[in-house]
C-alpha cells in the first residue's frame, strides 16, 4: 500500500510515485477528494476536479480516479475519461 507519508517523503510528483491500481492509504484518498471539489462522485469512488490531461483523440478531459473498495480499501484507478470511470467499475 502506498502512503501519504510515503508520498511525501519521496518528493515525487504524484504521477511518478503511483502506478494505476496501486492501493492507497486513507491519507490519499482523502486528500484528493478534498483538494477540489470532484469533477464526478459516486459511491464507489471519485474523479479528482480538474482533467490531468487530455485524450488526444476526442479531447476528453482525464481525470484521476480512485475507488473504495466493498472491503474498505482505497485504490488509484489512474486516468480515465467520465464515461471510463463510469463504465468500468
Amino acid at each position: 500500500m502506498k502512503t501519504q507519508e510515503q508520498w511525501n517523503a519521496s518528493k515525487l510528483d504524484f504521477d511518478s510515485f503511483i502506478t494505476p491500481g496501486d492501493e492507497v492509504d486513507s491519507g490519499i484518498f482523502w486528500y484528493f477528494l478534498e483538494v477540489l471539489p470532484p469533477r464526478k462522485q459516486m459511491s464507489y469512488g471519485f474523479l479528482v476536479g480538474e482533467p490531468a490531461s487530455h485524450d488526444p483523440k476526442t479531447g476528453e478531459g482525464l481525470y484521476l480516479s480512485f475507488y473504495e473498495r466493498p472491503d474498505g480499501k482505497f485504490y488509484c484507478g489512474g486516468n480515465k475519461t467520465v464515461k471510463q470511470f463510469m463504465e468500468n467499475y
